[in-house]
């Protein structure tokens, strides 16, 4: 039932973590036994209500399968439940009463209904619902910040900020300027969600009022724009991690619906700019790169960590000003992870961690870690909490371990490291000194998500969805992390992915450099599973590669590459989404096509040229494709 049943795979997972109620059913009815088996003590959060059985007549052997499992026994009927329930509690509160209580400023524009959508997207931050903490010391350990922590000043002062705020304040006072996006980036590690952050706080102690993105999925843009517009106060939105967000934001930057001026304030990783570039083509942003520390900024640092009594380092505590110089050049979580472990460099940090660690905390660690390296979220607690059922998990979270993990600020379902830099050290450490132990986290954790991943969740971009494409990714995951083991990996998977044609078209690829042949049957598979952009793009790549080989018949893989090529164009514009990728691979193989004296007939020459005025006015920014449709003029002129 495991294996074969994705549905019940689901099911044992989320009730072996969260809270539930059994009534009606024996306990040895054969498929409660099998969700029952997957849940212990060890395996229930303590954080959720507890899980109850409603039993009216008990015996000793229900008695102790509820202490085996966790469960709180109940001697009532149902019905007698539920109306104690009623009048212990009351009457539950209706989703209405849930919504911000500000939510009037968004006016009448959208009904309760469409609020709740909206604020399942947004949060409405207010400064007097932030509680401060003084206890929690997780974002000195390299946690992101949460409101609370930028509400009691545990950041340090950045010089960036200033500058920021005043640009943002210009904006949000310009009734007349088209620019509405602030692009904040730098490296992983840079301190870009602290800054934004402190910002956007900043922005808001000046009566601005801030929404806060924290969905995992996909916005609704529509919907978003509904309720926005009824704001007559300026606004500033905040959104990390813009690349995963930034087709769904493009349209309230470029709406005229919101007459109210408002700031998009986004942070994201320099690496995905140019993706980011892409989708936004000539919309007006300002971006700006988070400087390296400056050492009045390494100082406020180590001051900061002797007063909280954090410091490994003597000499940083004794002489914290002259300690400060010797890290010039570094990003803020690099410096603050080597102020705890008494300054050693990065590497021998995660090396020692690593080791004296437990087997079963390496796994989730390393699970985790490499869930977050393919997807910022991180990875469903029920879905890690299933790799070893022995563990409390919770015990990991909680801080006691060498290699602590911690709870997604926006979203407690989804488990994250607890420093990030240190997460992915640990994995590349992992990927050259301990191979086999990396390849079965990836085979268990890409096991345990698959039965999450569906066309209707892959539609609608969940975590499971994301975390599964990027775990596929041949030439951004699997190959600079498991090399050789690649290959292992892919046919492990099989027989669960196989009707995934994103499975597919990366086993294509990562195929492609020992088995070119092969590599374009795994393309023309996945486009037989599904007529898509992608598939369509992946199998002309490989057939444009084979057209370069000594011997091929190159007018008959140019041909149906350049048919392919057309109908992922096509597709596209059906849809109202134009893709890059398909127009560099059409005028780089064209090229190509053309040098080994290729010759060009009427109708396709006129759909080329079409294509080229298209593509060289809309990705006018791009260099690679003006490159390529520069080198195809070339060719065609007389």
């Amino acid at each position: 039932m495991r294996d074969t049943n994705p549905w019940m795979v689901v099911l044992s997972q989320v009730l072996a973590t969260e809270s539930f109620i059994i009534a009606g059913t024996r306990l040895d009815e054969p498929d409660l036994e099998f969700y029952l088996s997957t849940r212990n003590t060890l395996t229930q959060r303590s954080a959720r209500g507890p899980s109850l059985l409603i039993e009216p007549y008990p015996d000793a052997v229900t008695q102790k399968a509820c202490e085996v499992h966790g469960l709180t026994l109940v001697k009532a009927t149902l019905s007698e439940f539920l109306q104690w329930v009623l009048l212990t509690l009351g009457a539950p509160p209706r989703y209405t009463e849930r919504l911000p209580k500000n939510k009037s400023l968004l006016g009448g524009a959208a009904d309760q209904r469409k609020l709740a959508s909206f604020f399942a997207d947004f949060s409405f931050v207010e400064p007097q619902d932030l509680q401060t903490s003084q206890t929690d010391l997780s974002f000195f350990y390299g946690r992101t910040p949460t409101w609370a922590d930028i509400a009691s000043n545990t950041d340090i002062v950045r010089l960036d900020t200033f500058d920021l705020v005043e640009y943002c304040r210009n904006l949000l006072k310009d009734s007349f300027s088209k620019e509405r996006l602030v692009l904040i980036t730098g490296h992983a590690g840079s301190g870009k969600s602290a800054l934004a952050k402190r910002v956007a706080f900043d922005l808001m102690g000046d009566g601005y009022l801030l929404f806060d993105c924290r969905s995992s999925a996909r916005i609704d843009s529509t919907l978003a724009i509904e309720c926005l517009s009824g704001l007559k106060i300026p606004f500033v939105i905040l959104v990390d991690d813009f690349a995963d967000h930034v087709q769904q934001i493009r349209p309230l930057l470029e709406t005229t619906k919101i007459t109210t001026n408002f700031v998009v304030l986004a942070c994201e990783r320099d690496y995905r700019i140019p993706f980011v570039d892409l989708r936004l083509e000539d919309t007006p942003r300002k971006i700006k790169k988070v400087k390296k520390l400056s050492t009045k900024e390494r100082i406020q640092l180590v001051h900061l960590f002797k007063d909280k009594g954090l410091l490994g380092n003597e000499y940083a505590a004794k002489k914290p000003e002259e300690f400060a110089k010797y890290a010039d050049d570094e990003d803020i979580a690099f410096f603050v992870c080597r102020l705890l472990n008494d300054f050693r460099p990065l590497d021998k940090i995660a090396n020692s961690l690593f080791i004296v660690a437990t087997p079963e905390e390496q796994i989730f660690y390393a699970a985790c870690s490499l869930a977050q390296f393919c997807y910022r979220v991180g990875v469903n607690f029920n879905i890690l909490q299933s790799l070893d059922r022995q563990l409390s998990l919770e015990q990991q979270i909680a801080g006691k371990s060498s290699l602590p993990l911690a709870y997604n600020i926006d979203d407690d379902n989804y488990v994250v490291p607890l420093n990030p830099i240190l997460a992915d050290r640990v994995v590349q450490l992992m990927s050259r000194e301990h191979p086999d132990t990396l390849f079965r986290v990836f085979v268990q954790l890409a096991q345990a998500v698959a039965p999450q991943v569906t066309r209707t969740t892959i539609m609608d971009k969940t975590p499971e969805a994301k975390l599964a494409q990027r775990l596929f990714d041949a030439d951004g995951v699997i190959r600079p992390l498991l090399g050789n083991n690649g290959a292992r990996f892919y046919d492990e998977l099989r027989n669960i992915c196989a009707w995934n044609s994103r499975y597919w078209e990366q086993r294509a690829l990562f195929t492609a450099d020992d088995d070119l042949q092969t590599a374009i049957q795994y393309a023309r598979h996945a486009v037989a599973i599904e007529q898509h952009p992608y598939t369509y793009t992946t199998l002309a790549k490989l057939l444009l590669r084979a057209m370069r080989l000594p011997g091929s018949n190159r007018e008959y893989l140019f041909e149906e590459a350049y048919s392919k090529l057309c109908s992922a164009i096509d597709h596209e514009q059906q849809y109202s989404r134009v893709s890059i990728h398909p127009f560099v691979t059409l005028f780089t193989g064209t090229g190509a096509f053309l040098e080994f004296g290729g010759v060009l007939g009427a109708k396709k020459l006129q759909q080329l040229r079409t294509h080229l005025n298209f593509a060289t006015f809309r990705y006018r920014r791009d260099n690679d494709l003006q490159n390529a449709a520069a080198r195809v003029e070339r060719l065609l002129s007389p």
